[in-house]
């Protein structure tokens, strides 16, 4: 499930929700995973040039059955966008990562993210 509002002018945010459930075989041995997980994010645009700023947290819990080996991953991230031009945006996240078992991504793993994303608005020829 997905929710997505824009109350205010240079603001939106928006939140999601699901899980699910996943068998299959691996090295000839039956596993069956559950999973579930939630989030929510906020995203602001203070009206200075093409700035915007977010925040964002996320919730992420799995189950190994029958071995029942639950983990639980929670995010937060930071960022900072700026778009120069329709067809550019540059990203700049930090991510703070805790998770509830020391064998999964190493809690002290944050991340410092630049993320470059660009597009064509050409039209292709036919």
């Amino acid at each position: 499930m997905d929710l997505h509002a824009t109350p205010w002018p240079g603001q939106r945010g928006g939140a999601f929700l699901g899980g699910g459930r996943l068998e299959d075989f691996w090295g000839g041995q039956p596993y069956r995973l559950r999973f579930r997980g939630w989030g929510i994010w906020w995203l602001w645009a203070p009206g200075v040039g093409p700035w915007e700023t977010g925040l964002r947290c996320d919730d992420f819990r799995s189950e190994y059955l029958p071995v029942d080996d639950p983990t639980r991953e929670r995010h937060w991230t930071l960022g900072v966008n700026w778009q120069p031009a329709t067809v550019l945006r540059i990203q700049l996240n930090y991510v703070r990562k805790t998770t509830s078992r020391a064998a999964e991504p190493d809690p002290a793993d944050d991340l410092l993210v630049l993320h470059l994303q660009a597009g064509l608005s050409a039209a292709l020829p036919r």
